[in-house]
């Protein structure tokens, strides 16, 4: 490790260099040549006596005159019995001393702030922390059965530069199909490639496809008449697929329909064709052998003869497979008409790697190549793709049966984003401004719910050509809505699909923020045609940049296009400000930027931290930079980029370039923006920003990492050394109500003010990290907010009390402040800090469960939230988007006011489940056209019905939720099921939900999450999950979102029991839970639950029973 990273003033770098890295700090000692270490000489290790040197000069005297010496005896040494014990004592107390000692001189370096550490806290609250020390938790044991990644990449010496595919599918229901040819695929591919280093050997991935290994079953060759007569003409196109950006005109020729389409200054890829009928295979290279490699996923051509850099050749050859029922690659799912008859149709998904699982490729994100492809489909069906069509359902030379569909050359893609599917879809179609032809795509029955998804979709397009200063890329764009999708939505360039739930919306069936998802979603996944497809992260460490960056603009082109009416800015706190900063409070988050060891990361990098934290640092780096220089540098990155792959260095440079030199750091010199974003994504975590008065004129600003457990230490790898959980800072403040000049945190900062003024830091929620008041400071907060609440903005007041909770949950400071600073709600109108409090109730009624002694926080919470249920109408239909907020409140009040079994608000969930669900609905009819239950509570409803309801209640929702094709209804009904009391019915749905065929893969989620929160369904998810894991994992194991999400979600741990039970079952089962990081958050949460009830239960108890703590107990550290 090089000095120059660890400052030396901070003695934790110190302890990382020496602790840091323990594989690199034990060098094992050669005893043959052992040396020591002067200066920069190497001294010879000698006898202490001085003679070795000289015995070793007689031996070698003896050598050249070939004599041998008689070897010497050896002396007999011995001493007195009780010598040896003495010494032996002697020996011991030299040990333990020396211990001693060491411990003496490395305690006072170890106690400090910080993460690896005892904290000593302010004396202010008396509180006391256990901190997880450093080398607590070693490296985590790697599965030996999976390949590090770096034997997962791709050699560096072949690169795509085109794909030819065609695709025939199988799809029973529309045409006579063969027996053996039934729901599968055949396919045959072209793929020109590029040597760019010297070799012998050409390598594709590839995963369980069908394939003749035998070599003559292959092709590689070279078309001379190609090299030599359309040289000149493809040279640029060519060195463009290479990622080195478009110089070609700016029209667009498709040779075979001699159609063009023009585009103002964005130039599409010219269309490369393979002309088929050249002479027999006298251009053919020699193929020695094929070689598959299943644990690499590598398909091998060797070579007879070298190729040398600059070559161009192709590769031709056929494969097959049958239609995948995971959710990736080419898979088969399905859908239910009006009558319930299923229909099968078949969808793709490609992200992060499943692409090699459809067809062999270079699937890796920065090998970018352009594709044509070719859909055979049987008639009857339509075929889309992520190019235009060229040639539609056209009826095939062979059979009436069948037909095809061709699609215009994509642009330079990863493979990942390669799509189709062949379906009896309908579609809704418009155009955008500037001409982009917009189709979506559904099942009949559900095609005028995608109206509100198409306007948005065009008006999406509209907003990012302004915003990013570049027209649309390609002449049409389509969106589907798939009934079975694994991740919520995938933008798939040309044809994004989505999940149903989250593009589908009609206002008689969907709640406000129903509405709300899927404007952000359509908005996120058209962001990413520019960000993620046309500039593309090189690897998968910085997902961030493709998933962060849309996060944060998705809620621009929303507030744009609805003119602010959503109220975006409170949802963004409400939801990824707060989502980010609950996930990365946690041992088991991880850096933005990530050291990707696995593809089971990669999948697992589908989170919180990637998407929310992502967009929270973006709007931070925003709020610093300014609004349009923020816009001029993403323009420029994504004019600069266009094409090719980036990493977060070339984001960060971008945005630098347009910072105006007066604009400083902390340190008074130009700010760097770079180095300020390195340390918000090398390392994991944020920091709470601590205040504590020196005197009445003096407060200082200091910083620490914070953690919400901080005895449970993180991953090793996970650490970095050269920032050590130290931030730069941005201080957004005000005094007295006024906005404060922006002010820098580096170590300390102090400020000048006198006794009595309010200093209210982040008023806004921009900064991303927490702040903790001195005992004075929160006093200050709670008068201002009994006196006047509105002095404070809505944002501020969110953030204030949920810092609150937070940090008294992780024993900063204790819940009376909380509970203090929320006093005032009785006066409060707004939904944000209401929604804050209630999720700080709902954190400690979750510690104490349903414990006997929970009775205390039981009625607390339904004295705060009785007055604001009953002054809000909660049968209202919220239709305006101006509601979204309102509707949210009315929601979120009701379900806190019945979980705690407020009578007013059972008797009321009660009257309506059973008048206008239950008697409304016959076993026939379909529940979201014969509810007459607001759809703003209908959740609720439904879940306390079942839960007070009787076995045929149950019965009947159940077959309500069969027979249900709104996806939306569906999912209500499902989580309802799991607030059942019955443990019998529940463990039958479990069961039937996870063998049967009655609920997509992704749906069954939602079954787990009702039962998780249920009374009765969460003490028997965990067994379920843990009986069952063998038939879980093989059903969902290729399922990424699915599968760690009922893990997510079902798995709750209250005790040492249940602690010790997931431990052992994990120990058990290492190969399959470690794929899944869910199970890891299970062991933190249970341990965080364990250490929260040894700090605050006792206390907390004696708080709602009006006592004072005055005294802590022994094992109840507030």
């Amino acid at each position: 490790m090089a000095m120059e990273e660890i400052d030396l003033s901070d003695r934790r770098g110190l302890i990382a260099m020496a602790y840091g890295n323990p594989k690199e700090g034990n060098k094992s000692l050669n005893t043959s040549t052992s040396t020591i270490d002067k200066g920069s000489d190497k001294a010879p290790l000698t006898n202490i006596n001085g003679k070795s040197q000289e015995r070793e000069r007689e031996r070698e005297r003896d050598r050249e005159r070939g004599e041998t010496r008689e070897p010497r005896k050896k002396k007999r040494i011995s001493c007195a019995y009780a010598t040896c014990l003495f010494l032996l004592l002697c020996a011991i107390l030299a040990c333990l001393l020396s211990a001693l000692i060491t411990y003496g001189l490395t305690k006072q370096a170890f106690d400090r702030d910080g993460d690896v550490l005892p904290f000593v806290p302010d004396p202010r609250y008396n509180l006391t922390q256990e901190e997880a020390l450093l080398d607590e938790e070693e490296e985590e044991e790697r599965d030996l059965s999976i390949p590090p990644m770096a034997d997962l990449r791709l050699p560096k010496d072949v690169i795509p530069l085109w794909y030819n595919l065609t695709v025939q599918v199988h799809l029973p229901g529309f045409v006579p199909i063969e027996k053996d040819k039934n729901l599968t695929y055949d396919a045959s591919i072209t793929i020109k490639v590029k040597i760019v280093k010297d070799t012998d050997k050409i390598v594709l991935n590839s995963k369980e496809l069908d394939l003749d290994l035998n070599a003559g079953s292959f092709r590689i060759f070279e078309d001379k008449q190609d090299s030599e007569n359309k040289r000149a003409q493809r040279s640029s196109n060519e060195t463009e697929s290479e990622n080195e950006g478009f110089n070609a005109t700016e029209i667009t020729t498709i040779h075979e329909t001699k159609t063009t389409t023009e585009r103002s200054n964005i130039v599409p890829h010219r269309n490369l064709t393979f002309e088929e009928d050249h002479n027999e295979k006298e251009n053919d290279l020699k193929i020695k052998k094929i070689t598959l490699n299943e644990t690499l996923q590598f398909l091998t051509f060797h070579l007879s003869e070298k190729l040398s850099a600059g070559k161009e050749v192709y590769i031709k050859f056929a494969f097959s497979r049958k239609l995948r029922t995971t959710m990736n690659g080419l898979y088969l799912t399905k859908y239910k008409t009006e009558n319930g008859t299923e229909r099968l149709f078949a969808m793709t998904h490609m992200e992060p790697a499943y692409a090699r699982g459809f067809v062999p490729c270079f699937d890796e994100p920065h090998l970018k190549a352009p594709w044509k492809i070719k859909i055979i489909h049987p008639k009857g069906t339509k075929a889309i793709s992520n190019g235009i069509e060229l040639e539609e359902s056209v009826a095939t030379k062979d059979s009436p049966d069948w037909v095809y569909t061709s699609f215009g050359e994509t642009l330079p893609i990863s493979s990942y984003l390669v799509a189709m599917s062949v379906n009896d879809f309908e579609y809704l179609e418009g155009e955008s401004a500037k001409g982009t032809r917009f189709r979506v795509w559904a099942r009949a029955t559900a095609i005028n719910e995608t109206e509100y998804a198409l306007d948005i979709g065009i008006k999406s397009i509209d907003f990012y050509e302004k915003y990013y200063g570049m027209e649309y890329p390609i002449p049409k764009q389509d969106m589907i809505a798939v009934s079975d999708f694994d991740p919520g939505a995938m933008e798939n360039m040309g044809l994004i699909a989505f999940r149903e739930i989250l593009v589908l919306y009609n206002p008689k069936l969907h709640s406000l923020q129903t509405k709300y998802k899927v404007a952000t979603t359509v908005a996120h996944e058209v962001s990413h045609q520019w960000l993620g497809n046309l500039v593309t992260m090189d690897w998968w460490n910085d997902l961030w940049l493709n998933e962060g960056t849309a996060r944060y603009l998705e809620a621009k082109a929303v507030k744009e296009i609805t003119n602010g009416s959503f109220q975006g800015d409170q949802m963004f706190e409400l939801y990824e400000h707060n989502r980010a900063f609950t996930k990365d409070a946690r041992s088991s988050s991880h850096p933005l930027h990530l050291n990707i060891t696995s593809y089971d990361e990669v999948k697992e990098a589908f989170d919180f931290i990637t998407y929310d934290k992502g967009a929270s640092l973006l709007k931070m780096i925003e709020k610093i930079i300014g609004e349009k220089d923020f816009e001029k540098g993403l323009k420029d990155y994504v004019k600069k980029l266009c094409y090719k792959t980036t990493n977060s260095s070339s984001l960060f440079e971008a945005l630098n370039s347009e910072i105006p030199e007066k604009l400083t750091g902390w340190d008074e010199k130009k700010f760097d923006l770079p180095d300020f974003a390195n340390k918000w994504t090398e390392q994991m975590g944020y920091p709470v920003v601590e205040l504590h008065r020196l005197d009445n004129e003096t407060l200082e600003f200091t910083q620490r990492r914070f953690k919400r457990d901080p005895t449970i230490p993180e991953s090793a790898r996970y650490r970095n050394a050269r920032y050590w959980y130290k931030w730069d800072i941005p201080l957004w403040y005000s005094v007295d109500g006024d906005e404060q000049p922006l002010a820098w945190l580096h170590e300390a900062y102090r400020l000048n003010i006198t006794e009595n003024q309010l200093v209210l830091v982040n008023p806004e929620s921009i900064g991303f990290y927490r702040v903790n008041y001195d005992q004075r400071g929160w006093e200050a907060i709670q008068r201002q907010l009994l006196k006047d609440h509105t002095k404070i903005p809505v944002k501020g007041r969110h953030r204030v009390i949920d810092d609150a909770f937070i940090l008294a949950a992780a024993n900063h400071l204790p819940y009376e402040v909380a509970f203090n600073v929320s006093s005032y709600l009785s006066k409060e109108t707004e939904t944000l800090p209401w929604i804050a409090a209630m999720a700080g109730f709902n954190d400690v009624l979750h510690h104490f469960d349903d414990q006997p002694d929970s009775e205390g926080i039981r009625e607390f919470i339904k004295s705060q939230v009785k007055p604001l249920f009953n002054n809000l109408d909660v049968t209202h239909n919220f239709a305006e988007d101006k509601d979204l907020l309102k509707s949210l409140l009315v929601a979120n009040a009701m379900k806190v006011y019945c979980m705690v079994d407020g009578a007013e608000c059972i008797e009321k969930a009660i009257k309506l489940f059973k008048e206008d669900f239950v008697d409304a609905c016959s076993h026939d009819d379909i529940a979201s056209e014969c509810s007459r239950v607001p759809v703003t509570i209908r959740d609720t409803v439904y879940c306390e019905g079942i839960r007070w309801g009787t076995t045929a209640d149950f019965e009947k929702i159940r077959n309500l939720t069969i027979r249900e094709t709104t996806s939306t209804e569906r999912s209500i009904l499902l989580a309802s099921l799991g607030c059942s009391r019955d443990p019998y019915v529940l463990k039958k749905a479990f069961f039937e939900g996870v063998n049967g065929t009655d609920f997509h893969d992704n749906e069954l989620v939602s079954l787990f999450l009702g039962a998780a929160y249920g009374t009765v369904g969460k003490y028997l998810t965990n067994d379920f999950i843990m009986d069952n894991w063998k038939e879980l994992f093989k059903r969902f194991q290729d399922t990424q979102f699915s599968l760690r999400n009922i893990v997510l979600y079902g798995l709750r741990l209250r005790d040492e029991r249940d602690l010790k039970e997931i431990e052992s079952f994990i120990s058990k089962h290492k190969i399959t839970t470690r794929r899944f990081s869910a199970w890891k958050s299970a062991i933190e949460q249970g341990k965080s639950t364990l250490n929260w009830n040894k700090h605050h239960r006792k206390s907390l108890i004696k708080f709602f029973k009006g006592e004072k703590n005055e005294k802590r107990d022994e094992d109840d550290e507030l």
